[in-house]
C-alpha cells in the first residue's frame, strides 16, 4: 500500500506500507529519492494491512506536509 501526493504535475510517493524482505516495514520517502525504512512490529501481514489503511486515513495530512517540509 502507498500515498502519493502531487507535486507540481507529477505524483509522487510519500509513504509506503511493504511486506518485502520477509517483515512488514514502511517506507518514508524524501524528496531527494531516498527513503527511511521503518520495521512495523506487528504479528501477520494481515495486522500489517489494515494497520497501514488505518494510518494513511488518520495520518495522510502529516505526511504530506512532513514530505514537502524535507
Amino acid at each position: 500500500m502507498q500515498y502519493e501526493t502531487q507535486a507540481g504535475d507529477e505524483w509522487q510517493p510519500v509513504i509506503r506500507y511493504d511486506t518485502a524482505h520477509g517483515s512488514p516495514h514502511t517506507d518514508v520517502m524524501k524528496p531527494d529519492g531516498t527513503t527511511e525504512k521503518r520495521l512495523l512490529h506487528l504479528p501477520n501481514y494481515n495486522d500489517a494491512l489494515s494497520y497501514a489503511e488505518e494510518d494513511v486515513k488518520a495520518h495522510w495530512d502529516r505526511y504530506k506536509e512532513q514530505y514537502f517540509r524535507r
